[in-house]
C-alpha cells in the first residue's frame, strides 16, 4: 500500500538530490540481509508448533521471553521430549523460578532439567516422584540421576522382577484371588493396591496393573 504520494505533486516541489547517486539494491542483497536477521517471536512460535507439536498457547508463552525460549530449546536438544519439556517448564519449573525474567538465572541448568524429564520418559521414575525430586535438585544442585541412585527409588523395570513381586504378594492373598476369579471383579483395585503398597511405588503402575491381570487370568502362575 502506498503511504505517501506527495513526492509526485508539483506543489511540493520535490526534486532529486544532485549530490547523491542512485542506490540500487538487488533482490539477492535483500535476501541475504534477511537471512542474517534473528528469528522473530512470531516465526519461532510457528516453528515450535510445527517442529515440536506444541499447542499455540504453549508456544506463545515460551517465546514471550528470549531466555525462556533459549532454556527450552537447549533442554530439548539434550534429549527431553518437546511436549513434556514445555509442560513441565511452564508448570512445575516455573513455580521455582523468580524475578521478572526468571530464566536469565534459571533455578537449574537445561542439562539437569533434561535429565529429570528423560528419567521420567524412560520410566525410571513416576510423575509424582519427578515432582518431589525437582525442588531437591534445585536446592542441592544434584542431578535427577544422582538423587535417584542416592535414594534408591528407581522403578523396577524388569518384567521378571515385577512378575516375581506380583506373584509373591498375590500368593499371600489366595482367598481374595479366588473370589476375584469367582466373579468379584471389584477386588481388582484392592489387589493392585496391595501390590503397589508392597513394592512402595518401586514399579510402574501400568506394568503392575497388566501383570496382576495376567496373574489373575492364570497366565503367570
Amino acid at each position: 500500500m502506498v503511504m505517501r504520494t506527495k513526492e509526485q505533486l508539483l506543489d511540493y516541489r520535490y526534486f532529486p538530490e544532485p549530490d547523491l547517486g542512485i542506490l540500487r539494491i538487488e533482490e539477492e542483497e535483500i535476501r541475504l540481509a534477511g537471512s542474517t536477521l534473528p528469528e522473530t517471536p512470531a516465526l519461532k512460535r510457528e516453528r515450535y508448533v510445527r517442529e515440536y507439536h506444541l499447542s499455540a498457547d504453549d508456544a506463545k508463552i515460551l517465546v514471550s521471553s528470549p531466555s525462556q525460549a533459549a532454556f527450552y530449546e537447549e533442554t530439548v536438544k539434550l534429549g527431553a521430549p518437546p511436549v513434556k519439556a514445555a509442560h513441565w517448564l511452564l508448570t512445575e519449573l516455573l513455580q521455582h523460578a523468580s524475578g521478572s525474567d526468571p530464566f536469565l538465572t534459571p533455578p537449574l541448568t537445561p542439562k539437569a532439567f533434561a535429565d529429570l524429564l528423560v528419567s521420567l520418559e524412560k520410566g525410571r521414575i513416576t510423575a509424582p516422584m519427578a515432582k518431589d525430586l525437582l525442588p531437591e535438585m534445585i536446592e542441592k544442585g544434584l542431578s535427577a540421576t544422582e538423587l535417584i541412585a542416592k535414594k534408591g527409588i528407581a522403578l523396577v523395570d524388569s518384567p521378571e522382577a515385577v512378575k516375581a513381586m506380583v506373584k509373591g504378594v498375590l500368593e499371600g492373598l489366595r482367598p481374595e484371588v479366588e473370589r476375584y476369579r469367582a466373579g468379584e471383579t471389584k477386588l481388582l483395585g484392592f489387589l493392585i493396591g496391595e501390590v503397589m503398597k508392597s513394592c512402595r511405588g518401586a514399579a510402574q503402575p501400568k506394568t503392575v496393573n497388566q501383570t496382576v491381570r495376567e496373574f489373575l487370568e492364570g497366565k503367570e502362575e
